[in-house]
C-alpha cells in the first residue's frame, strides 16, 4: 500500500506512537534515525477534521522523541522543520493540562518553555512520556521523608478523589494542603469588575497540593477563579523538584479581598497557585523544607 495512503487510512485525532518507519510522516522523513534510535516517539495530528483532509496533506504537525535525558520536539512549518532540544534535568517544572478534548503539555526550563498540544483522547503516549519524564527530571533521593508528614482530613472535591485514587496506586503520595472551593462575597470583588459580574456568584476553585517526597504535585482547575455557575471541566497536574524550588511568595491580591497569590519560585521561573487568605503557608512550607 502507498505510504501516504496508509497514512491517511490510520489518521485520527489523537496522539500516536512511532514504531516503525512507516509510522514516520513524509515531512519528518529527514530525521528517521533520530526517531527511530530514540527510547520512545509520537506523533501529534494537526487539528483539523478527517473529512477536510486528503491522502498526502500534511496530517501530522509536531513529532516528539525522547532518548535518555534528552527530549526532542520537531515541529513543522511551512518551510522547514523546527528542532528543539530539552536537558531533561534542566526541567525547573511541568504540566499537563486537560480541558475535555484539549491538551497541553507544557515543560519549562530556565531559559524556555515548550508547549505541545494534543486532542486528549488519547492520552496514553503522553501519559508514557510524562512518566519517564519524572524517571528523568528530578533527583532520585527524597528531600523529605514522607513518615514524617501528618495529613489532616479533607473532604476533596469528587474529581480529586477519583484523580488521587488512581495515583496512588502507582506511588506513595501525602497531601500537605488542601484549598477547598469557596465562594467569594460581593464585597470582595472590585469595584473594577463588578459592573461585569453583574449579579454573579464568583468563587476560587479548589487546589491539592501532593508531594511524594521527591517532587511537589499539584492539582488544580485551568480557571482558578470563575462565575460559579459557569462550568469548567478543565483540570491541571503541575509537577515541580523540590529541591529545584527556591522559595515561595505569599501576596495579597489587591482587587480580590481574602484571596492571596501562592508563588513557588525557581530559577528563573515561578508558578502562581490562588489560595484563600487562611491557607497554611507556614506549615506548607516547613512541610516541605522551603526556606523563606
Amino acid at each position: 500500500m502507498d505510504k501516504l495512503k496508509r497514512e491517511y487510512d490510520r489518521f485520527g485525532p489523537w496522539v500516536a506512537e512511532i514504531k516503525e518507519e512507516d509510522d514516520i510522516p513524509q515531512q519528518f522523513s529527514d530525521f528517521t534515525e533520530t526517531i527511530l534510535k530514540s527510547d520512545f516517539s509520537f506523533k501529534v495530528p494537526v487539528s483539523e477534521e478527517r473529512r477536510n483532509l486528503k491522502p498526502g496533506m500534511v496530517l501530522y504537525e509536531t513529532v516528539v522523541s525522547l532518548t535518555g535525558d534528552f527530549l526532542i520536539v520537531l515541529r513543522y512549518g511551512e518551510d522547514s522543520i523546527d528542532r528543539q532540544e530539552i536537558h531533561l534535568k534542566g526541567l525547573k517544572y511541568f504540566q499537563r493540562t486537560i480541558t475535555v478534548l484539549k491538551g497541553e503539555l507544557t515543560l519549562a526550563t530556565a531559559k524556555q518553555i515548550s508547549i505541545i498540544q494534543f486532542n486528549s483522547v488519547e492520552q496514553k503516549p503522553i501519559e508514557k512520556l510524562e512518566s519517564r519524564i519524572r524517571e528523568h527530571y528530578c533527583d532520585p533521593e527524597p528531600k523529605i521523608n514522607l513518615e514524617e508528614i501528618i495529613e489532616q482530613d479533607h473532604v476533596h472535591s469528587f474529581l480529586y478523589e477519583t484523580i488521587l485514587a488512581k495515583e496512588t496506586k502507582k506511588e506513595n503520595l501525602k497531601i500537605v494542603a488542601y484549598q477547598p472551593n469557596i465562594k467569594l462575597k460581593r464585597e470582595h470583588v472590585s469595584m473594577m469588575r463588578r459592573w461585569k459580574v453583574v449579579s454573579d456568584e464568583y468563587g476560587l476553585q479548589d487546589s491539592l497540593f501532593l508531594t511524594n517526597g521527591r517532587e511537589l504535585i499539584v492539582l488544580s482547575r485551568v480557571q482558578d477563579m470563575k462565575a460559579v455557575k459557569k462550568s469548567d471541566y478543565g483540570y491541571r497536574h503541575t509537577y515541580i523538584p523540590l529541591r529545584k524550588i527556591r522559595t515561595l511568595l505569599w501576596e495579597p491580591i489587591e482587587k480580590v479581598q481574602g484571596i492571596h497569590n501562592l508563588s513557588v519560585v525557581m530559577e528563573n521561573n515561578r508558578i502562581v497557585f490562588k489560595v484563600e487568605e487562611s491557607f497554611p503557608v507556614d506549615s506548607f512550607r516547613d512541610t516541605l523544607k522551603i526556606e523563606d
